[in-house]
């Protein structure tokens, strides 16, 4: 059993079986997601966990190739947009 980091199995097991050129996305519950995808509910409640917590875990499990988010992010959610640029410089 883990003790620390990403302990969802499901989650755990996407980020392992991960290569280069693969996609992972962390979206919201309203996001359109086909039905064939592999997806991963973490929800527990309303905004828990919040996005920058997966995100967090994330990129210490991960090395992130390139991220890529909604153009309107610098313009709506500035705070997120610099967060996202200090977590992931270039």
């Amino acid at each position: 059993m883990r003790r620390s980091g990403i302990l969802n199995a499901d989650l755990a097991h996407a980020i392992a079986s991960m290569g280069h050129g693969d996609t992972l996305m962390v979206v919201d519950a309203g996001f359109p997601v086909p039905a064939h995808a592999w997806r991963i509910d973490l929800a527990v409640a309303r905004d828990v966990p919040d996005l920058r917590t997966v995100l967090r875990l994330i990129a210490d499990e991960l090395i992130v190739e390139r991220i890529q988010y909604a153009e309107d992010v610098p313009t709506h959610n500035a705070p997120l947009a610099e967060w996202l640029a200090a977590t992931w410089p270039g």
